[in-house]
């Protein structure tokens, strides 16, 4: 679905740059999609992709639940209207005060790989449900997630073991990878969540709570499959690997919700050219990996970049505003831009909804975090 509210607004626009504009419309279709594609699947939204009310509260209204990280995260989507029983705590390694601050809050699902955390659940959440977290390679995923958090098969199983002794519901949580380009990877995953439940004797008429994860991608310069193609995966694994057991099923969508909802407009700071270099045209534009592009840090996530300017293009490096060497967002991969680009010219960015006003600094290098404006219905926008 193309962003037609927000394209709209940044048309109008006259405020400065950089600015990102979020279309609502974009994330409800998205929602809609996901959950007509995996009705059986409880979907809370991971708010760090996008953590703006408008957006939180949306998503609340429609039924979504919220994969929360931190005492604020629980906090903000409480006050948007979000009830307790729709939280779930995904952040694995938590101070005690974190949890206890949760549980009066009601929060009841709680994610673990470790168990020195398991202690602190056992004791300081009693009666939740704890779902263990796999760790996956991440390959296949622009932005991987392993290493740092995570655990193996037969450590999961035994934390599980551990917390159905204890008198906890349990399940199986994993994350295949941001930017997910691999369709395989859930089956994998899967897989190894069949061995876990294998390990664990269940109380009987329980359920096994199986989070999906997130991972679903939105819409980049490199390409990935159709949502039918992950849902069909995703259904043979379960067939394959848990037909017949006691499961039940949740997903937790960030990117795949708000990515495609955002485009950001930037300007053209200045032109110049690095002779001896590879590539000796780098154009700097005024948002960088500081002021809410930080995943294009080693050029990961590949953003689609249009312009109004016109004529012959040639590649050329895209740099961010500060003084930081780092703040390079396209060098590797340089992108084909018009030769006539000037300073004062202007850039959007698309499918920047995900990762980057969560992931703006509050004035590094002195300057102002990334503006978010959401778009307004089509009939009132200008």
């Amino acid at each position: 679905m193309t962003p037609d509210r927000a394209l709209a607004l940044l048309d109008a626009d006259r405020g400065p740059t950089p600015v990102l504009a979020i279309d609502l419309d974009v994330v409800a279709e998205q929602y809609r999609e996901l959950t007509a594609a995996l009705p059986e699947a409880r979907v809370f939204y991971a708010m760090k992709a996008n953590p703006h009310p408008a957006v939180v509260g949306l998503l609340a209204s429609m039924g979504c639940g919220i994969d929360v990280a931190s005492t604020n995260e629980v906090d903000q989507a409480l006050e948007l209207g979000v009830a307790p029983g729709d939280l779930s705590y995904g952040n694995t390694v938590r101070r005690v005060s974190e949890i206890a601050h949760a549980v009066e809050a009601g929060v009841g699902i709680f994610a673990v790989d470790d168990a020195g955390e398991l202690d602190k659940l056992i004791e300081h959440a009693p009666g939740s449900t704890v779902l263990a977290r796999l760790l996956t390679d991440g390959e296949g995923a622009a932005w991987p997630l392993s290493r740092k958090f995570g655990t193996d098969v037969p450590t999961a199983t035994e934390l599980l073991r551990r917390a159905a002794a204890a008198g906890h519901a349990v399940g199986a949580t994993f994350h295949v990878g941001s930017q997910q380009s691999d369709p395989l990877a859930w089956d994998t995953a899967l897989a190894g969540v069949a061995k876990i439940l294998d390990g664990v004797d269940l109380p009987p008429d329980s359920s096994f709570l199986v989070n999906l994860g997130g991972g679903l991608p939105s819409t980049l310069v490199d390409e990935t499959p159709a949502l039918a193609e992950f849902v069909g995966i995703i259904r043979r694994a379960i067939a394959e690997h848990l037909a017949g057991a006691p499961v039940a099923f949740a997903i937790e969508p960030g990117r795949f919700l708000v990515g495609d909802a955002g485009v950001l407009e930037t300007e053209v700071v200045g032109v110049v050219e690095r002779p001896g270099q590879d590539c000796s045209r780098w154009v700097f534009v005024d948002v960088g990996v500081f002021r809410g592009i930080s995943e294009a840090a080693g050029e990961m996530i590949r953003y689609p970049l249009t312009t109004t300017v016109g004529g012959t293009t040639s590649p050329a490096v895209v740099a961010g505003p500060t003084c930081d060497s780092t703040d390079i967002l396209y060098e590797h991969r340089p992108v084909e831009l018009p030769e006539g680009l000037r300073s004062g010219d202007r850039l959007r960015l698309h499918g920047t909804g995900a990762y980057t006003v969560s992931c703006s600094t509050v004035g590094f290098n002195g300057f102002d975090p990334l503006r978010v404006e959401i778009a307004p219905p089509l009939a009132d926008a200008g």
